[in-house]
């Protein structure tokens, strides 16, 4: 439901919450995506007659997918022979730059490398190894471990630190509700003094400061 609007509210907040498909068909004041795809997601779903996606989620799938063919165990070459086989339309960024260099020979892990793949910081790899806390719930340090080999299939450096962060989350969470503590766990777990690591410890501090969320959005470290 939110494709509609994907990086339309940059500079300041959505005026209204998002509770049901929008489309062209909405009130022309409302700023959305017309010129592309995401602006006609119900049209795309119907006549799929099935769910609506992009490249954060199908990555998934194709993880899924691999996963059942190769094991928990999957290695780099097993899964550049699945990326390249299914993952070829519709994708971006760093997702983009590691499928094109895999079409010039590289194999994982080399096509997330900041020497091969100029996106190698960009906000990819978060979005596409949430699975692996799924593969791996209540075991955070594994989920982790393994997300993290997912997110240098595209990724390097810091750009897979909030990976790691979400892994730990996302797999302790099966058990534990406290959302501090879960934000504690993904601290602890991430690499320290980085862009990534200074960044949480700026919204963990906002937050404490301010009541409404849409405060610490505004704010810049």
């Amino acid at each position: 439901m939110g494709f509609p609007f994907e990086n339309v509210y940059v500079e300041e907040p959505r005026p209204f919450f998002v509770d049901r498909y929008y489309t062209w068909q909405d009130d022309p004041a409302i700023r959305m995506n017309r010129s592309d795809l995401r602006g006609y997601i119900p049209i795309f779903a119907s006549a799929f007659e099935s769910a609506f996606s992009d490249d954060d989620t199908d990555i998934e799938f194709v993880t899924l997918h691999a996963v059942e063919k190769y094991g928990l165990e999957i290695n780099y070459d097993e899964i550049t022979l699945m990326w390249k086989k299914h993952i070829n339309r519709k994708i971006r960024v760093a997702n983009r730059t590691a499928r094109d260099l895999m079409n010039e020979g590289h194999v994982a892990p080399d096509t997330g490398r900041k020497e091969n793949n100029h996106n190698w910081f960009q906000i990819d790899p978060q979005l596409v190894n949430e699975i692996w806390s799924a593969f791996y719930h209540g075991m955070t340090e594994k989920a982790a471990e393994r997300a993290l080999w997912g997110a240098r299939i595209t990724n390097d450096d810091w750009g897979t630190h909030p990976t790691i962060a979400y892994a730990v989350m996302y797999s302790a969470a099966f058990f534990e509700k406290d959302v501090n503590k879960l934000v504690d766990m993904a601290m602890e777990a991430v690499p320290k003094n980085d862009s990534f690591f200074e960044g949480m410890n700026d919204v963990i501090r906002w937050h404490s400061q301010y009541k409404d969320w849409r405060e610490t959005r505004k704010k810049n470290p």
